[in-house]
């Protein structure tokens, strides 16, 4: 994950990245939420997502740059304990 978030900053030169996540999708979402430059913007799809015959919520997360500098050290120091589920 490091490595694509270095890309897309550094070689890309992107400020903010924007994506959305299913809530089907449980562990994604508990790996998103503890990660400290990583921030929820809402969830504006309520029931949008059919699957196995039920209805799930789409959510919304954003990192932006600076968050990411400010943590990256500490993450990359924590042999990504952050990030394992």
């Amino acid at each position: 994950m490091l490595k694509f978030l270095d890309h897309i900053f550094y070689t890309c030169n992107w400020r903010k990245i924007t994506y959305a996540v299913c809530s089907e999708n449980v562990r994604t979402m508990k790996i998103h939420e503890r990660l400290p430059f990583v921030k929820k913007i809402g969830v504006s799809l309520l029931n949008y997502k059919l699957s196995n015959n039920k209805y799930y919520d789409v959510h919304f997360f954003e990192i932006m740059l600076e968050d990411y500098l400010e943590n990256r050290f500490d993450l990359l120091h924590n042999n990504g304990k952050l990030l394992s589920t």
